[in-house]
């Protein structure tokens, strides 16, 4: 089985989400993750993609963290997916206006840092910002892979 995040960037949500499911070691499970707009916001994520690789390397999840960014959404890396998981609303109006999404698509409610009610004024707001989201994105990992029955109880191969 083959679950595809999306987020804006691929360098923050999606790399966490991809990260975080890879270090529950599922049997039969590939975990990938991708922007609707990576590209675009290449050059401006590059201190994001550092502070979630420190955030990551925090958590212990180092060794699931891959070793680039900005991967870009494409309708192939959608079609090799069982399931695709939007982070929030906002991803997945973006990913619908450009891909024929799965049946098995889900929409979290993920806030990106200048999504969110209140964008952090300074580096430490920024970073309690990211700990919480990282603790959103784990929370909701892991009650989608114990709920959804395509993950909890993979086919054999």
């Amino acid at each position: 089985m083959v679950i595809h995040y999306i987020c804006r960037g691929n360098a923050f949500r999606s790399i966490i989400a991809e990260a975080y499911t890879k270090s529950l070691k599922i049997p039969a499970l590939e975990v990938i993750s991708t922007g609707t707009s990576a590209s675009e916001y290449r050059e401006y994520n590059i201190p994001t993609y550092a502070q979630v690789c420190a955030l990551l390397a925090a958590h212990g999840l180092s060794d699931f963290t891959k070793d680039h960014y900005a991967d870009d959404t494409t309708q192939q890396s959608i079609d090799r997916s069982d399931a695709v998981v939007c982070l929030n609303q906002i991803v997945y109006k973006e990913a619908t206006r450009s891909w024929r999404l799965p049946k098995d698509t889900y929409v979290w409610d993920i806030a990106d840092v200048e999504e969110s009610n209140h964008v952090p004024s300074g580096d430490a707001e920024r970073q309690l910002f990211m700990e919480a989201t990282f603790h959103a994105i784990t929370t909701q990992v892991d009650d989608f892979v114990r709920t959804d029955s395509a993950v909890a109880k993979p086919t054999s191969q």
